[in-house]
């Protein structure tokens, strides 16, 4: 391969394809483009790029000054288009909103977008409204915005929008990896309808790890409307409302595997749930399979799930830890049944339902360090070896993952199909990083411990 100089800044690569060497496009070449204004990253990305190009951003800070940058270029599952921030001095490329109304997202991906990865950004202060320059937009901006397909969100910061990440049904096959997304949403008031979230999302296909995601500041964490969802390995702390949601308008099953998630530590709204299922607004329905979480609460007034009357969403519980001091596991109105085993339920905890088996009641889960949030077994603790066995475990898995890969009209990238792999594995495959995004694998030796770590030697 070899490198030419072009001038403003764009580098033609030229890559040679010897025998027994697979190339990634049916392109002879690929381009690598250098941007450092949003004039030129608009143009690139919305006429220009290529399959297999990489757009590479320049460090520094973007302040917006127009309401979106659309993503109209595409590239194939084998080559996709790569939007990437150069870090420097460990700092990503900002784009800020503060000066400017954002429609819907700073990057807007249309429906008819594929295969494009974006990484290596921090994006925040996107509003619709309030900004003396440009149009009143919807006032639910949020640093990214997809519709389209096989889209992909590494490495990234998203804080302080109004809300973080926001797919509609249009949109396919979403990956978010490694990404922090922190205080989003605007507070609209008790009874506003429009509430914003971490995430608002409704993709077709989607899938959340590794990430740390804290501090709404109007209702969820994580708000999801989407057909088949996996969220796992993630921490997950310090909500406006209530932190995981299940909710209505959906089609296919949840998975929610290998999470630490904390309710907040600060009174707030008269909201005690930590996980939801249903909203209100429509029909939750299929399965959520919940499997080696870590939930705790931090109020008497806590408590674990709630299922609204409308929901028809059953509810599997494997191997978690439900701990801390939360009154009642369970609102239940929905139709929905609740089953599952191997799971450590705190002493005092009311309203379990009869269906968990092989349950184990304890004053303390024996961890680490319970009140520093260290959440490893310790030496003799009660969660050691105590999980289902590897059957059970990928049967559960399996109501899940039978629709991963498939069940609507386009086709997972390779990149998706990797990530995959990861959730396939017969235990959880990766702990979350306390309060970080990252990936630290988790060793599973015999059989698997309760919650979202394994007892090491370390």
């Amino acid at each position: 391969m070899t490198i030419k100089g072009l001038e403003m800044g764009k580098l033609l690569i030229v890559a040679f394809v010897a025998a027994g060497v697979l190339s990634l496009s049916c392109r002879a070449y690929s381009e690598t483009y250098r941007a450092a204004d949003i004039d030129t990253i608009a143009s690139i990305l919305e006429s220009q790029a290529k399959p297999g190009d990489v757009v590479e951003i320049a460090p520094g800070t973007y302040m917006m000054d127009r309401k979106k940058i659309s993503v109209l270029t595409s590239g194939t599952p084998e080559a996709p288009i790569i939007i990437r921030g150069v870090v420097k001095d460990g700092k990503r490329p900002v784009f800020d909103g503060s000066d400017y109304n954002i429609q819907r997202g700073f990057f807007h991906f249309e429906p008819e977008t594929r295969d494009v990865i974006i990484e290596n950004l921090e994006l925040c202060n996107a509003r619709g409204t309030g900004r003396e320059n440009g149009d009143e937009q919807p006032a639910n901006a949020a640093a990214l915005y997809i519709l389209g397909t096989n889209i992909t969100i590494r490495n990234c910061h998203l804080h302080h929008n109004e809300n973080g990440l926001f797919s509609t049904h249009e949109s396919d096959y979403v990956l978010v990896e490694n990404c922090e997304i922190a205080h989003n949403g605007r507070y609209s008031g008790i009874g506003d309808p429009h509430r914003t979230h971490g995430f608002y999302f409704n993709a077709k296909h989607q899938m959340v790890k590794n990430c740390l995601i804290r501090n709404s500041t109007d209702s969820e964490n994580f708000k999801s409307r989407g057909d088949n969802t996996i969220f796992a390995f993630n921490w997950v702390e310090e909500e406006c409302a209530y932190s995981l949601g299940v909710d209505s308008n959906n089609a296919l099953n949840t998975l929610w595997l290998g999470n630490v998630v904390i309710k907040r530590t600060y009174e707030g709204i008269n909201q005690g749930r930590l996980l939801g299922v249903g909203d209100g607004t429509g029909v939750a329905r299929g399965t959520l399979v919940a499997a080696n979480n870590t939930f705790v609460t931090v109020f008497p007034r806590d408590f674990y799930l709630f299922t609204f009357e409308s929901s028809t969403t059953d509810v599997i519980l494997l191997n978690n830890v439900f701990a801390g001091p939360g009154g009642d596991f369970l609102q239940k109105y929905g139709q929905g049944e609740i089953t599952g085993a191997g799971n450590w339920i705190q002493a005092g905890i009311s309203d379990v339902p009869e269906t968990l088996t092989g349950t184990i009641r304890g004053e303390k889960p024996g961890v680490a360090d319970f009140e520093g949030r260290e959440y490893r077994p310790a030496p003799g603790s009660p969660l050691i070896d105590a999980g289902v066995s590897a059957e059970e475990y990928a049967k559960a898995l399996k109501i899940v993952l039978q629709h991963a890969g498939s069940g609507s009209d386009a086709a997972a990238s390779p990149v998706y199909l990797k990530a995959l792999e990861d959730i396939e594995r017969a235990y959880p495959a990766f702990e979350p990083v306390k309060k970080a995004p990252g990936f630290k694998p988790r060793e599973v030796r015999g059989k698997v411990d309760i919650g979202a770590y394994e007892l090491t030697t370390e």
